[in-house]
């Protein structure tokens, strides 16, 4: 997920397919590295989601796996107004150019002819206008400490992204211990009802993901994760706690016999700390009130251990 202001989104690809962007999550986009100047940058008017409106895309390749950043061109287009006031300011990147209008065009700049001077193989050519004269700006730091500055913090922020991309194999486990320190997991209780008088006789407790961006995140998109990194037990954990704590007001008001399901996996089979979860669950309503029951996940299978053994009899004398 991106969390630079003017970082629209963040994207991957493989095999010129790009598979996964930070704005749809899976999703599937031919992306043709001729689009980009020197295969790197590319100043376009806009794409599907924004038409019309500016976005500079940085490309980063290694093989046939790579990454697409992409800067709002309200931020391009910011800067080159407040580098210098007195002077009208554009970006070239390839074929195409802008100025401080926001607006992207092709073709050389509509203004006087102007020399230019850049880096060889640089994709990025600055220009500027005062009274229609036009003079270029070439990439050195002493001349345009402004322009040089602008041009290293989209580098740096391009790479930034990039790099935070191609090493997401451990982001998810970063955002899933944020979101259960924020307190984001939340239960939803699909009820069991009686046949005959249709009240309730238990409910299954089912974990949802209420993200502060993406709204509430479906369980098949974070769950087999979570299970597999092992952080489904402490985020089961406060589960059970906030299950207890929403219950536990109106376990007077429940039937005889009314039980509550929790989903466990076979990681919780290995832990001893599930018996003490179960004990303070059961210990938040009066005695007898509540049945726990707890269901065993299938994606993976319990391995029979002495610490396995233990625990079932514990939990089974507990009830």
């Amino acid at each position: 997920m991106t969390r630079g202001s003017f970082v629209r989104s963040s994207n991957l690809f493989r095999d010129n397919d790009l598979y996964c962007s930070s704005l749809f999550g899976n999703f599937s986009e031919p992306v043709d590295a001729k689009d980009y100047v020197d295969g790197s940058l590319w100043l376009m008017n806009g794409n599907s989601v924004t038409p019309g409106h500016a976005l500079l895309a940085y490309r980063l390749s290694k093989g046939n796996d790579g990454a697409i950043t992409t800067v709002d061109g309200d931020h391009l287009s910011s800067a080159l107004e407040l580098l210098d006031q007195g002077t009208t300011l554009v970006l070239q990147v390839g074929p195409n150019w802008m100025g401080e209008d926001g607006v992207v065009h092709q073709g050389p700049p509509r203004c006087l002819p102007w020399r230019r001077r850049s880096r060889p193989r640089s994709a990025i050519v600055f220009g500027a206008q005062r009274l229609c004269r036009w003079r270029a700006l070439a990439p050195d730091a002493r001349r345009v400490p402004g322009l040089f500055g602008l041009v290293t913090l989209l580098g740096v922020m391009a790479g930034a992204a990039c790099r935070w991309q191609l090493r997401r194999a451990s982001s998810p486990r970063v955002e899933l211990q944020r979101a259960l320190e924020a307190d984001e997991f939340i239960p939803y209780f699909q009820p069991v009802v009686r046949e005959g008088d249709y009240r309730w006789a238990g409910a299954e407790v089912l974990m949802r993901w209420q993200h502060p961006r993406e709204g509430m995140v479906r369980p098949d998109l974070f769950i087999p994760y979570a299970e597999h990194s092992g952080q489904i037990v402490p985020m089961t954990r406060r589960l059970m706690q906030r299950v207890a704590e929403g219950l536990a007001p109106h376990a007077q008001t429940f039937g005889d016999g009314f039980h509550v399901g929790i989903n466990i996996t076979a990681d919780h089979c290995q832990d001893m700390a599930l018996y003490d979860d179960c004990r303070d669950f059961l210990a938040a309503f009066p005695p007898g009130r509540v049945i726990l029951t707890l269901e065993l996940t299938e994606r993976k299978l319990v391995v029979p251990s002495d610490t396995t053994e233990q625990l079932f009899a514990r939990l089974q004398a507990l009830g």
